[in-house]
């Protein structure tokens, strides 16, 4: 079982395709080796496969290519490291995410609509998607103990998503916050009360008269045809 202990340096670059993995230094781990290294321990989690079988990774069974990687990211011994080297670490990818963001959009008008996360920075953007992989691993090299980056990715990767779900949840309460809300109805008063219903008696007595003034008008007329008829 891994144990947290040692911390992690940061450095600041801007993202550039003529970063090289041959600036990493000499280390082993700079190559990014398929296959791991003997100098470290299989609880390096060299692949990302051996997170699987790592009990302090995590993993669950609905999700097993997404370990947590605070728990992923090692020291060279296969200890894990500390809540300040994690903090560090999710503060570079802050700061690289920034970066990818202010890249200019495709041509293509297709492309806007996109989330951008990892996918949509690997297709349109794959050489600075790169360049942001080696920045992220020579600001945090505990990063580069794995096989083809996939340590950097995950992290920069969960960054891009948290990014995209604060948006979306912007602007979700930017729409609800221009929904119209209907006025409430007033009260009505006791004095609008009073002159409806005396509106309403002054009509019942209009058609009452009006009902007497036919009333009379026919019998008048009914009178007047049996005179003529005499």
């Amino acid at each position: 079982m891994a144990h947290a202990s040692g911390s992690s340096n940061s450095r600041t670059n801007s993202i550039s395709p003529s970063d090289s993995i041959s600036r990493q230094g000499s280390d082993p781990a700079a190559s990014q080796l398929a296959t791991r290294p003997e100098s470290y321990p299989v609880e390096v989690l060299w692949c990302l496969g051996d997170c699987r079988g790592d009990p302090d990774v995590g993993l669950s069974a609905s999700n097993l290519s997404r370990p947590q990687m605070e728990r992923a990211v090692r020291h060279p011994d296969g200890s894990l490291i500390t809540s300040n080297e994690w903090a560090a670490i999710k503060a570079s990818a802050r700061l690289i995410k920034a970066e990818l963001l202010l890249l200019d959009p495709p041509r293509d008008q297709r492309t806007h609509s996109r989330r951008k996360a990892k996918a949509y920075f690997r297709k349109y953007f794959p050489k600075e998607w790169e360049a942001a992989l080696l920045k992220l691993e020579m600001q945090q090299p505990l990063l580069r103990l794995c096989a083809s980056h996939w340590k950097a990715e995950h992290v920069l990767g969960n960054t891009l998503v948290c990014q995209a779900k604060e948006e979306k949840l912007t602007n979700t309460s930017d729409s609800e916050g221009l929904v119209n809300v209907p006025s409430k109805r007033k009260r009505p008063t006791e004095s609008h009360r009073s002159a409806t219903r005396k509106g309403k008696r002054g009509k019942v007595q209009d058609n009452e008269e009006a009902e007497r003034t036919n009333d009379g008008d026919s019998t008048v007329i009914s009178n007047a045809g049996k005179v003529s008829a005499s």
